[in-house]
């Protein structure tokens, strides 16, 4: 049998178009459906905060804060301005009445490794067990955080006495978070822990 190459473009060309006609038919019928793929295949798997993925990031900056200084050993220190401020503050707390207790200052770590919230917008880097923030409060940890992740954070009690006693532990511990190995450790070390707005 002789084969007629002609024919056989003219066929192959018309299976073509009849291919095209019915995706086009499909795509004309349920253009929701491609829709909704479309939706999946760029939406899929996202998560409105995952830890695995730095959100807005904005702590990085050109030249790190001057709050830490080195003495000849090579040790780190606050810088003295620092170190009056603390006591100053100090010293406030003990000059206001308090409560006699019972108050618990404590230390939120974070469970495994990845991006966290800086208080004052964008993320940060943490590692397993590193310091996310230090807080004082007198209620127990269900009413002082009615939404605690207890899957990426730990809720550390570190110290128990009066509300002063309280207050001047998470002074000391937020101050001296600078010193701490794993922030100065970091490209651009960072004043206080990641959680904490401000020094109290």
């Amino acid at each position: 049998m002789k084969i007629n190459p002609l024919a056989e473009f003219k066929q192959e060309v018309l299976i073509q178009k009849t291919a095209q006609k019915g995706i086009e038919k499909i795509y004309k019928q349920k253009p929701f459906f491609f829709f909704l793929i479309a939706v999946v295949l760029l939406f899929g798997g996202y998560k409105i905060y995952d830890v695995t993925k730095p959100q807005n990031v904005e702590f990085e900056r050109s030249e790190p804060i001057e709050f830490v200084e080195y003495d000849d050993a090579g040790n780190p220190l606050l810088l003295p301005e620092r170190i009056a401020k603390r006591d100053k503050e100090i010293d406030g707390i003990k000059n206001k009445k308090r409560k006699e207790g019972p108050c618990i200052q404590y230390a939120i770590r974070v469970k495994q490794e990845g991006f966290y919230p800086l208080c004052k917008g964008g993320t940060i880097f943490l590692r397993k067990n590193e310091i996310w923030k230090y807080g004082k409060t007198c209620l127990a940890k269900e009413e002082r955080y009615p939404n605690f992740d207890d899957m990426l954070y730990d809720f550390i009690i570190e110290t128990v006495g009066t509300e002063e006693e309280c207050l001047i532990q998470e002074k000391l511990k937020i101050y001296n978070y600078a010193l701490l190995p794993e922030n100065l450790q970091r490209k651009v070390p960072i004043i206080r822990p990641p959680g904490n707005c401000q020094d109290n």
